[in-house]
């Protein structure tokens, strides 16, 4: 004999029991006279759904944080080599010869990352910022216009030096212009 529910109540009744006799509700025995005993086969199929779901969510968490993606020493590496050949291929860029020598990236949030590039010039070396979207397949950099300025610089330095000589052949061409025009005038 095993303990049930009264269908109206829920008070324990025997299994054979005609009513309940707190409510006087007829009693619906179950079929089998061991009523626990299914009920520990359903929870324990419950339990077997409930921890394969657990490691399928902890699989697909593992994957999607370390399986899926490339390391941020890889991406490094892969961004550091297009930003190299962007720079060789780039005309306004190539004249100038420059060469990345490390790039170190850092995850912010999601596909964000951002890195930070030194990038030597004529023996010294400058840092620039650079932006990068990564999808785990394929990924976008970009280095703002400012972090050129030190190229800014050389360029201006460049065409100060060309318009000095250009000020000292004019200067030297009104000097032998002025001599000249004395000579003829002595």
């Amino acid at each position: 004999m095993a303990l049930i529910e009264c269908n109206e109540c829920g008070k324990k009744i025997s299994s054979t029991a005609t009513s309940c006799p707190a409510c006087g509700a007829p009693a619906t025995p179950r079929q089998d006279d061991k009523p626990l005993a299914a009920t520990k086969t359903q929870i324990g199929w419950v339990k077997k759904v409930l921890i394969v779901a657990f490691w399928v969510i902890v699989g697909l968490l593992a994957y999607e944080m370390f399986g899926g993606r490339m390391s941020n020493k890889e991406l490094s590496t892969r961004v550091k080599a297009s930003m190299q050949e962007s720079f060789r291929s780039d005309p306004e860029l190539a004249k100038y010869n420059l060469s990345i020598t490390d790039l170190t990236v850092v995850n912010l949030k999601g596909n964000q990352y951002e890195g930070l590039a030194n990038v030597s010039y004529d023996g010294e070396s400058h840092p620039l910022s650079v932006k990068i979207a990564y999808d785990g397949e394929s990924f976008v950099w970009n280095v703002d216009a400012i972090s050129f300025n030190f190229l800014a610089e050389v360029v201006l330095q460049q065409q100060y030096q060309e318009l000095d000589e250009q000020i000292d052949a004019v200067s030297k061409q009104i000097e032998d212009g002025m001599r000249s025009y004395r000579e003829r005038n002595e």
